[in-house]
């Protein structure tokens, strides 16, 4: 751009007013100082008999951009309406004494890790059988600790009741389940994370809050917790769920046509992971 050297000091004014009318200005954004600046420059030119009549009737027309001019966080926001366009919905959710604030998508679980969990199982929703090669190669991670024990053994040891026969058992069903509809992300299921480790090792924070769902309509048919911290090993036994007497309950969840929604939350409270899945 040219210098305006010449410019008489009305000029120079209208240039600051177009350039903040124009959309397609650089100059989209004031300080507060300046816009104050500015408006007390344009009440006196306004006032001014030296001004020609031209001049007089441009600032008289925009005279009102001034006046729908907000204060957001020490800056003057020109455009407001544009930037409403483009803002990610803001929320804040209640945490017992504090409210935490983040910014979403409420399409898809906010955490990596329950991305993960979200896309995987509608995967294995997808194509069930797609997903045997991978339980047969998960089967060298069983072994037995000091104790003879039988944990299942990757980046963390998780315990088993059958360990091969369960990990068989999950290759037959998924062999003989037939494709089915993805499950759709409700952030309206999604539940509140407890802020402390008690709450993480018992179940009561997580039935309190399936009952406080239940009395908004919002009807949980199936819910569970994980305390399995790497993405990979939580699905794949959640798939196999070798779980003594419940074995099998969350694979029968995951793989039920008739469930419909999904809700994922998870978080690592000091050394301990806790991740809430329910489903309806």
């Amino acid at each position: 751009m040219g210098c305006r050297c010449d410019a008489k000091p009305e000029e120079l004014e209208i240039d600051k007013i177009s350039n903040i009318e124009n959309p397609n200005s650089n100059q989209t954004v004031q300080t507060i100082s300046e816009v104050n600046k500015i408006n007390t420059y344009n009440s006196n030119f306004h006032k001014s008999s030296t001004l020609t009549p031209d001049i007089k009737n441009y600032l008289s027309k925009n005279n009102e951009i001034f006046q729908t001019i907000t204060d957001k966080n020490g800056t003057i926001n020109i455009d407001d309406n544009t930037s409403k366009k483009n803002t990610i919905d803001i929320y804040q959710e209640e945490d017992d004494d504090s409210f935490e604030e983040n910014i979403i998508d409420r399409t898809v679980p906010p955490d990596e890790f329950s991305k993960y969990i979200f896309n995987h199982i509608n995967l294995l929703r997808e194509n069930p059988r797609s997903f045997i090669n991978l339980i047969q190669g998960s089967e060298s991670n069983i072994q037995k600790d000091k104790k003879n024990r039988l944990i299942y053994k990757t980046k963390l040891k998780v315990a088993l009741d059958k360990g091969v026969k369960a990990f068989e058992e999950a290759k037959l069903i998924l062999s003989n389940t037939k494709p089915m509809e993805k499950l759709k992300y409700d952030y309206n299921m999604k539940l509140k994370l407890p802020k402390n480790e008690l709450n993480i090792k018992g179940n009561h924070h997580l039935k309190n809050q399936i009952l406080i769902k239940g009395d908004k309509g919002i009807n949980i048919k199936s819910y569970w917790k994980e305390i399995i911290y790497e993405p990979e090993t939580c699905f794949i036994l959640m798939i196999v769920d070798d779980n003594g007497k419940k074995a099998g309950y969350k694979r029968r969840s995951i793989l039920n046509p008739e469930y419909k929604y999904i809700g994922i939350s998870s978080k690592m409270i000091n050394n301990n992971f806790i991740c809430y899945i329910t489903l309806r």
